[in-house]
Order: structure tokens, then C-alpha cells, then sequence
């Protein structure tokens, strides 16, 4: 720019000096490296007016050559610091390219081991709670079992202090001690004409408890085989209790609990008969024990 406004002055000169009637001529003026000679004389003939106007024309041409040159020089420059530029920013472009690659695939991969482990997390809950219930179903069924087994003791402790209360509300009714008897067979016939003894226990000042009676008999068919309790009440043998055996129930082993509604019978004098109601006769068996306070 600075070569452009010295050739423009230069111009301007010579202007000034043909309008006063000069005559330019050979001077010395350097532009852009090329040499000039211009020299203002005054104004004499044609001639002299033809070697100004050659003398501009030449200043002219140097003038656009230099400034042709300067402007070439320039683009070149321009092109030049313009292809540094795009190279600089395609580098710098590739460069965020390759790290948003690198990045993403940092993110990818972080977010495919986040994933791995959630799954593995989500496994882990998932197999936990599986045993957790399988856990808490053995729990369960554990308890389940104790209560049924305590349940099924407590029964059983229920059952015994039972018997035990019924023996000694029955030894209750018994003076002195009792002497346990061996085991008495049952082998008797039911007819119909008249009863049967099963047993008779009635020994003078003996107190008597019965246990374990147990009776069977023969299929009465269509008749019906009756056991009869007796006790001794008021001085007098009375038929306190009955039971039937009949075709229905013929093969069970029937006790004084199933009979008579009691798990042992104690007095002075006691008796167990039996009779059928026709037909027979119909054999009955079994077995008794019993105590006594004479022994």
C-alpha cells in the first residue's frame, strides 16, 4: 500500500507540472525496485510535450508493474497464510475428531460396564431374594412342624394328665393300697337263653379298680351280642351300663373306654356280662387286669 501511494504522488507531480507548461524529463525516481527518470523543465515545443506524455506513459507501466507485483506478492502471501490457516484448523479439526472418537468410546465402554455391572447387581438382588424365600419358606415349614409337633405333644401331655386325673380321682374311692393282678383271658360264649360272666369280682371288705378290659366277638349276623356293666349300689347288683355288638362293628376290640365311657371302673363288687339277642352261641374274647387292696 505504502509502494501504491508513492507512485500516486509521482502522479500527482507530473500532473501539477503539465498543467504550469513543464516538461518532464530524465530523473531518478525509485519504485518497487525499477528506476525512473523524471525531470520537470519548462515547456518548449511539441516535442517536449511528446517526451513528457512517453516519459508518463513509461512512469505508468513501471508504476502498475510494481504495483501488479506488490498485489501479486500479496495474494501469494494471502494464500499462503490462508492455506497455513485451513491446514492449522483441518489439524485441529482431526485432532477433536480423534479425541470426540476417543471420548465417546470412553463413554461407551463406561457405559457398558456400567450396564455389566448392573446386570450383575440386578443378579445378585434377583438370587438373593430367590434364597432369601426359599430361606423363609424352610422357616416357615420349620416352624410350621414345631407347632404341629407341640401341638401334637401338647396333646399327648393333655392325654396323660387326663388318665392320671381319672386314676386318681378313681383311687380316690379305694382305702388302702392296691396290689395289681395278672392279666385274666377272655373266653366266653353269648347264648340267648340267660347272661354270661365275663368277670365277677366281688370278694368281702375288697375294693376292686378295672383296667384294660378288651372284648371281640364272633359275627352276631343279623342278632346282636350285649355286654352289661354291673356295680354293686345300695346292696344290690344294677345293670349301670350296656353295649352292643353287632354284625357292623364285630371285628374291633372293644374297651371299657369305647364300652362304658370310662378308662377304668372301681367298687366293691363288679361285673361284666353278656348275652345275644337270639341265636348263637356267638364265642367272645379278650382279656382283663385288674387291682385289688387285698391282695
Amino acid at each position: 500500500m505504502k509502494k501504491h501511494a508513492i507512485v500516486f504522488v509521482a502522479l500527482v507531480v507530473v500532473g501539477f507540472a503539465l498543467a504550469f507548461g513543464a516538461r518532464v524529463d530524465a530523473q531518478t525516481l525509485s519504485l518497487s525496485g525499477a528506476q525512473v527518470s523524471l525531470t520537470v523543465v519548462p515547456a518548449g515545443t511539441a516535442s517536449a510535450l511528446e517526451d513528457t506524455l512517453t516519459a508518463v506513459h513509461g512512469a505508468l507501466r513501471v508504476a502498475q508493474k510494481a504495483a501488479n507485483d506488490s498485489i501479486t506478492a500479496t495474494h501469494t502471501n494471502l494464500r499462503a497464510r490462508v492455506k497455513l490457516a485451513a491446514d492449522s484448523l483441518t489439524a485441529a479439526h482431526t485432532g477433536i475428531t480423534a479425541r470426540t472418537k476417543t471420548l465417546s468410546d470412553s463413554v461407551t465402554a463406561a457405559h457398558t460396564g456400567l450396564t455389566a455391572r448392573t446386570k450383575t447387581l440386578s443378579d445378585s438382588v434377583t438370587a438373593g431374594h430367590t434364597a432369601l424365600t426359599a430361606r423363609t419358606k424352610t422357616l416357615g415349614d420349620s416352624v410350621t412342624a414345631a407347632h404341629s409337633s407341640l401341638t401334637a405333644r401338647a396333646k399327648t401331655l393333655a392325654d396323660s394328665l387326663t388318665a392320671l386325673h381319672v386314676r386318681l380321682r378313681l383311687s380316690l374311692g379305694v382305702t388302702g393300697v392296691l396290689h395289681e393282678q395278672a392279666d385274666v383271658a377272655v373266653n366266653a360264649t353269648a347264648i340267648a337263653d340267660s347272661e354270661q360272666t365275663i368277670l365277677n369280682l366281688r370278694t368281702a371288705s375288697t375294693r376292686y379298680v378295672l383296667r384294660n378290659l378288651r372284648l371281640k366277638s364272633a359275627d352276631p349276623g343279623a342278632n346282636t351280642v350285649t355286654v352289661y356293666l354291673y356295680e354293686f349300689i345300695n346292696d344290690a347288683f344294677i345293670n349301670v351300663d350296656t353295649f352292643a355288638i353287632t354284625t357292623a362293628n364285630y371285628t374291633s376290640y372293644f374297651s371299657l373306654q369305647d364300652m362304658f365311657g370310662e378308662p377304668q371302673v372301681y367298687g366293691d363288687n363288679l361285673m361284666v356280662m353278656i348275652k345275644s339277642s337270639a341265636g348263637g352261641p356267638y364265642a367272645v374274647t379278650g382279656q382283663y387286669s385288674y387291682a385289688k387292696t387285698n391282695n
